[in-house]
């Protein structure tokens, strides 16, 4: 519980720091990991960039789930006592793990037959599911996050309530996130189709393609 002056004790103090790191990865590394697969990938540097934000995003949300354990003693992850906040800490954590660990295998992957139409190759099909399930885990992270607001005014030993604002901030960073990667669809359709802009970013040298890219195929194409 809080003392007399009314300060925060170790038990929100893990929960604050919990709530930061899971915040930060929800609203800027993962999304930022996304976003850069989706709009870079006729640059060199994109995946680059990619694996570095998706794997300080796994070390912090890593320490974000050994803090939220610490914070209830780790007795509320399963049976009568856990509630929506900690199920969906567990399942995230868990889908980042293995989120992880497809995009370390996709990396490996080859290239599978060409596109309708096009000599040159296309993706394999790891990749579009390595795609999908990171939309899934981003969104199951969001959730997260929007449920532990719910937590904090339920369970903080201070007393204290997530303040509207925090909440109308969520929901607006929420909308900025999901329009600015959905609306890659549009704009980047060849990167999904293997239409010109695919070839281009192999014809450039992309690091996930070294190795792998017909050059010849691509310049036909």
């Amino acid at each position: 519980m809080s003392d007399a002056n009314n300060y925060y004790d170790l038990h929100d103090q893990l929960e604050i720091s919990h709530a930061t790191l899971g915040s930060f990865t929800a609203f800027f590394l993962v999304p930022g990991a996304m976003i850069t697969a989706r709009y870079m990938r006729n640059s060199p540097k994109w995946y680059r960039i990619h694996w570095i934000l998706n794997t300080v995003g796994m070390l912090l949300i890593t320490a974000c789930f050994v803090m939220g354990v610490k914070s209830i003693n780790g007795n509320q992850i399963g049976g009568t006592q856990s509630d929506t906040h900690h199920r969906f800490g567990l399942v995230t954590f868990v889908m980042m793990v293995a989120q992880s660990a497809v995009g370390l295998g996709v990396h490996f992957t080859k290239k599978g037959d060409p596109p309708p139409g096009l000599p040159a190759p296309g993706k394999h099909w790891s990749r579009y599911f390595h795609a999908f399930a990171g939309i899934c885990t981003a969104g199951t992270l969001l959730a997260c996050i929007y449920s532990g607001m719910h937590e904090w005014t339920n369970a903080s030993d201070n007393g204290t309530v997530t303040p509207t604002a925090v909440r109308v901030v969520y929901w607006i960073a929420f909308a900025i996130i999901a329009s600015v990667y959905f609306l890659g669809f549009c704009l980047r359709r060849g990167t999904f189709k293997g239409t010109a802009l695919e070839a281009s970013a192999a014809a450039h040298g992309s690091d996930e393609s070294v190795g792998e890219k017909d050059k010849d195929a691509i310049n036909a194409a």
